[in-house]
């Protein structure tokens, strides 16, 4: 009896596989998903170093590509414009964020411009359906700035940005998810109860290609999970698949076995160092059991976000294999820029409830965030490594020679890439005008090459702006600096984790390449950031980077200020109009309006320190600071008190957190240094 039952089962089985492939007749032409997830690190997979459990993604890089060194535009807009344009994100009017800088900026109006198409739009011509689901972020006051506009068939999405995972009256900015140009859910409508942004973008999408495939038609898919960027939010089963996992081990530990599980697995070179630690982030066996355990949560919920995108994905590749188009698929995995360092030194949680809640409001922090971008350093926003890098998995059977499956490409590529490449395997023409308006030509290069074994071969550089932040790579030379930063220089054949500025040199080469930067940054408009092609006189009394983080500065929040006081305003007599901020005198890790911020600085000479802070906070100042007279005073109602300090020559350190008892202050705003003959200078991590 069970051998005759188990014939009729595979009889079953065969008629249901014949039935449907007959009810969804193959596309002659390749499938095209492209996945991008959305703030996470080079090594949070485990195909690229992480313990964060991913066996789809994994295996499809085991039977397919993955990159070593693939870039994207360090952070979310820019980097959806490169991908969806194959142009640099300033070329498509998306330098900046969605935010309209006028038309004297062409590089920075806050949507794609009509200069540029999209895939989409490049596609659908040649026979393709073309589906979005989730997160948009390149023009969303308008409906003709939506998908559908953008030459998508169907799309369910999140036009303004992701952040909001359970209900969009959850997040802290107005959100709003659209099916087609209708909208279904914003803060006056959530979903239904069980709705979760990861599984909803997913489910949306698999039925536009079951259409697809009934119909005879081949697709692209742009799938964009808004996972796993703040605020941290899971479903609660899968937190608790990691729940006490990183109360064993901390971030000291995960870092360095990420590390070297790179090197095993031959992502990195053994001759890359691990960057340090940063100097703000305290060593994991300093922390009290309380913030130990709720550094455990913020880290389980996140691994737990990465872990639904991997069963989503895992959705998708049986839905294919079901449909039969499985091995005429291509998929494209990869992030939007590096690990988000926002929520100050041990991140933060704003909200009412637990850290993964609906109600939450919670940031995993620079802590995590190193952790994610390992080995590298720096964040989101960033162009040094830690910001741009990103994993390329690229899976496509029918495509790629089952000879290289499981390989790695080690050339460096960039997303401008993905448009030439899309192109390439849909035998689609890339459009020199595009109703009416003259197209700009493709900046990248297609990738189809490395699916046969072949090498990347450019004649162009890579560029690189964002903020202020700026940065180019030709062959194995980069040069970066930082908003208010002078260039660096660095080799990265054999110092890719960025730990050696030969700037100083190799004055010759800075002068080289930063002309080539100008080039670049003219061509494809690009007006922030300019920086001298003068490089460092002497590494002599030069940290080994000078950090910023201009959205700490006070002049780029729109204020002017004023100073005011009693007794000691003479102490500011000397300051310019253009009162110094933070940045300008510190090391810091640390965000404008985040609570935890830490800083650092050297003085030459015995000072005193002022330092005015938001009233409002649960930091604490070690004792020693006494409160002045004195207030900064904002043009709005913002009133910050300030507080003093006598010092001796050497580092002022301003922690972020405190465990002891101290003054309670928010967010350090300014920092003045008063003192005869005195040196303010960065202190190098």
């Amino acid at each position: 009896m069970g051998t005759v039952s188990a014939r009729l089962t595979l009889l079953l089985s065969v008629v249901l596989w014949a039935w449907t492939m007959a009810a969804y007749p193959a596309s002659a032409k390749p499938n095209i998903i492209v996945i991008m997830t959305d703030d996470m690190g080079f090594s949070d997979l485990g195909c690229y170093g992480s313990e964060i459990e991913t066996p789809t993604l994994d295996g499809l890089a085991g039977d397919g590509l993955r990159f070593t060194q693939f870039y994207n535009t360090s952070r979310c807009c820019p980097t959806r414009a490169s991908l969806l344009t194959g142009l640099y994100a300033h070329q498509a009017g998306m330098g900046g964020m969605t935010g309209d800088e006028g038309k004297t900026n062409p590089g920075y109006r806050g949507r794609l411009m009509e200069r540029c198409v999209t895939i989409a739009e490049a596609l659908r011509p040649a026979g393709y359906v073309t589906i979005q689901t989730g997160k948009w972020h390149v023009g969303d006051r308008k409906k003709a700035w939506w998908p559908l506009g953008r030459g998508f068939d169907h799309c369910y999405s999140c036009p303004g940005g992701g952040g909001f995972y359970f209900r969009p009256s959850a997040f802290i900015r107005p959100r709003r998810v659209i099916r087609g140009n209708e909208v279904l859910y914003s803060v006056e409508k959530d979903p239904p109860d069980g709705w979760y942004a990861t599984d909803a973008y997913t489910d949306e999408g698999l039925a536009y290609i079951r259409e697809a495939v009934g119909n005879g038609r081949p697709f692209f898919w742009y799938l964009a999970y808004n996972a796993p960027h703040y605020p941290l939010k899971a479903k609660p089963q899968d937190i608790a698949k990691y729940r006490g996992r990183y109360k064993s081990t901390g971030w000291d530990v995960i870092r360095k076995q990420r590390h070297e599980r790179l090197i095993q697995q031959g992502i990195i070179d053994p001759m890359w160092r691990l960057s340090p630690r940063p100097a703000n982030v305290p060593a994991w066996d300093t922390l009290s059991d309380k913030q130990k355990d709720e550094q455990d949560l913020r880290m389980a919920t996140y691994a737990a976000m990465i872990d639904c995108v991997d069963q989503n994905v895992g959705k998708v590749v049986r839905e294919l294999k079901q449909l039969g188009v499985y091995e005429n698929t291509l998929i494209l995995f990869l992030h939007d820029n590096g690990g988000c360092e926002a929520g100050g030194v041990l991140g933060t949680n704003k909200g009412r409830g637990a850290c993964g809640t609906v109600g939450s409001e919670a940031y995993y922090g620079h802590c995590w965030a190193n952790v994610s971008n390992t080995p590298f350093r720096e964040y989101k926003k960033w162009i040094h490594e830690g910001g741009i890098s990103t994993p390329l998995i690229v899976h496509w059977p029918r495509g790629i020679d089952a000879k290289l499956n499981g390989t790695l490409v080690v050339d460096p590529a960039h997303v401008v890439d993905l448009m030439a490449t899309c192109v390439d395997v849909a035998d689609a023409d890339y459009p020199e005008t595009h109703k009416g308006h003259r197209i700009l030509p493709m900046e990248g290069k297609s990738l189809k090459s490395a699916f046969r074994g072949g090498r990347l071969r450019r004649e162009r550089p890579f560029g690189f702006e964002h903020m202020g932040n700026r940065g180019i790579r030709v062959g194995r030379w980069k040069l970066v600096a930082p908003k208010t930063g002078e260039w660096e220089l660095y080799d990265m054949r054999v110092d890719r984790t960025e730990l050696t500025d030969l700037s100083a040199r190799f004055p010759e080469r800075v002068r080289a390449l930063a002309a080539q930067y100008h080039v670049w940054a003219k061509r494809c408009l690009v007006t922030k950031g300019r920086t001298s092609v003068k490089p460092k006189q002497s590494s002599r009394d030069v940290p080994a980077r000078i950090p910023t983080a201009e959205h700490i500065e006070i002049r780029d929040a729109g204020e002017r200020l004023r100073v005011h006081g009693t007794p000691k305003r003479h102490a500011f007599d000397a300051l310019p109009d253009q009162l110094a901020t933070l940045p300008s005198v510190t090391a810091l890790r640390g965000t404008y309006k985040e609570p935890g911020a830490s800083f650092q600085f050297r003085i030459s000479a015995p000072a005193t320190v002022y330092l005015a802070v938001h009233r409002r906070g649960d930091c604490r100042l070690p004792k020693g600071w006494e409160r002045t007279d004195l207030e900064l005073v904002w043009s709005g109602k913002q009133r910050d008190a300030v507080y003093t300090r006598a010092f001796a020559a050497g580092t002022v350190g301003i922690p972020g957190h405190s465990g002891k008892a101290g003054t309670t202050y928010g967010v350090p705003h300014v920092a003045y240094v008063k003192g005869k003959g005195v040196v303010i200078s960065t202190v190098a991590e």
